[in-house]
């Protein structure tokens, strides 16, 4: 394992808001922004830590609204620079191929797709960089997470949520400068991200996670309810119907599943008056406004007016229709070898961009809405199965991680059946696999008492 000489602990000790914010100012300068992922991937390389914290920023530099931040040139190169830097970073200070069954799991799903994606996709070399990257990604995000003593596990959690609240925060005065904050669309609110969805999903996985601290709290303060409440607003403002219904059916789900722990008097989650009493007050509030609440999901349902919809489903149709037919189209012919591993549906219509240095393809993006659909489709019916038993190992995992892990797994997976991000490390799906494994992973017990000491400094 990799040792950091003790020069750099000073670096180390007030990085975690220096260093971000130094290279977060840089992005938003013309003519250097570039700049700041280069000094991303070298803060990577100074600790686990800082590699989650450097994918976070990547993210972050990448989705930030351009009418605030200028574009940068060959960005999807500098965005695996990253992703090289935070790899090698956790390589060298982890017993890295020492694999638990989640990480040797995934990196079986990701070799089975890789050796699929040579023998039968049309376009080879897309499907296998896209699928190296997920795997790349996905693994040194478990080693990272995993990596960690409970104190930085701890610490680098309330970092990304602080991170993402403080977004949102400084999203809001845009809500009066809308050349900015509309610029996308001029409907749904964007604030400091580049379109509504993203903005809309972001503040619903805050959301989930806050709402899993509402639930597994002892004494849940009004604060937190308040907050919650202001997000959902958020979410609505957005326009963002994949957020606001998928956090709504997670959160029904988590209720459920709530409700049974404590009928069988697990200790998972425990039962206060205060909660009792926030979640009457919920479902009190559309019973007693039935009317405007009806009005009002409508309203949200069918885009501010702009479209006619009867209901959830008529909604999710128009949204995702075409694409969702499209594939039941393609899997009815290609059920067993499938059409490959990050092709678009009509592969006609796919555009694929290659580096002026390497003449690789870096970027090849294809919107197809609905995760397991997404996936039967592209590799077929054993890459299916193997998906499938994926996903009953995360959700294993995050139920013996607690209620938090669960309300957020839930509404990670919920947000996939509208917006196929789970394997797209290079845009939204990087915090999203950010915040997935820090919730099917769990951190070291034992606390090393000069990790200790400087993380207290």
């Amino acid at each position: 394992m990799l040792t950091v000489p003790k020069r750099f602990f000073i670096i180390s000790s007030y990085s975690p808001i220096l260093l971000p914010l130094i290279a977060t100012v840089i992005r938003l300068t013309p003519d250097i922004a570039a700049l700041s992922y280069y000094i991303i991937a070298g803060y990577a390389l100074f600790g686990k830590q800082q590699a989650i914290q450097a994918l976070v920023l990547s993210w972050f530099f990448t989705m930030i609204n351009l009418t605030i931040a200028p574009r940068v040139e060959l960005i999807t190169l500098l965005r695996y620079l990253v992703i090289a830097c935070s790899f090698f970073s956790i390589f060298f200070r982890t017993s890295f191929f020492k694999f638990d069954r989640l990480t040797l799991f995934t990196l079986g799903l990701g070799i089975f797709i890789a050796i699929h994606s040579i023998a039968l996709s049309p376009i080879q070399a897309v499907s296998f960089l896209k699928i190296s990257s997920w795997t790349v990604v996905i693994i040194t995000l478990f080693k990272a997470w995993s990596g960690l003593n409970l104190l930085e596990y701890e610490r680098i959690k309330s970092w990304i949520l602080n991170f993402i609240l403080l977004i949102t925060l400084l999203s809001l005065p845009y809500l009066f400068i809308p050349e900015i904050g509309y610029a996308r669309n001029s409907d749904g609110f964007q604030g400091a991200l580049n379109h509504p969805q993203v903005y809309g999903t972001t503040i619903a996985l805050v959301t989930a996670i806050l709402l899993g601290k509402l639930f597994n709290h002892n004494k849940p303060p009004l604060s937190l309810m308040i907050i919650i409440i202001s997000l959902f607003l958020l979410i609505f403002i957005s326009e963002t119907r994949i957020a606001g219904i998928g956090l709504a059916i997670s959160l029904m789900i988590s209720l459920i599943f709530f409700f049974i722990l404590n009928i069988f008097k697990t200790k998972t989650v425990v039962i206060n008056k205060r909660l009792y009493l926030y979640l009457v007050f919920l479902i009190l509030i559309p019973l007693i406004f039935n009317s405007y609440f009806v009005n009002l999901i409508s309203f949200f349902l069918s885009k501010s007016g702009a479209i006619e919809v009867d209901g959830l489903f008529d909604a999710y149709l128009l949204s995702r229709g075409e694409f969702i037919f499209q594939m039941l189209d393609n899997i009815k012919e290609n059920l067993i070898t499938g059409i490959g591993f990050g092709i678009a549906s009509d592969l006609s219509s796919m555009r694929v961009y290659y580096d002026p240095i390497f003449n690789l393809p870096i970027s090849a993006s294809v919107e197809k809405g609905v995760v397991p659909l997404m996936i039967l489709e592209e590799t077929g019916i054993f890459g299916f199965i193997l998906f499938l038993i994926w996903i009953l190992i995360l959700f294993y995992r995050a139920v013996i991680n607690g209620i938090e892990s669960l309300t957020l797994l839930l509404a990670i997976l919920s947000f996939n059946m509208g917006e196929a991000v789970l394997f797209s490390p290079g845009g939204q799906g990087l915090i999203t696999l950010v915040l997935l494994a820090s919730i099917v992973t769990r951190p070291q017990m034992e606390i090393y008492s000069s990790t200790t000491k400087h993380l207290k400094d």
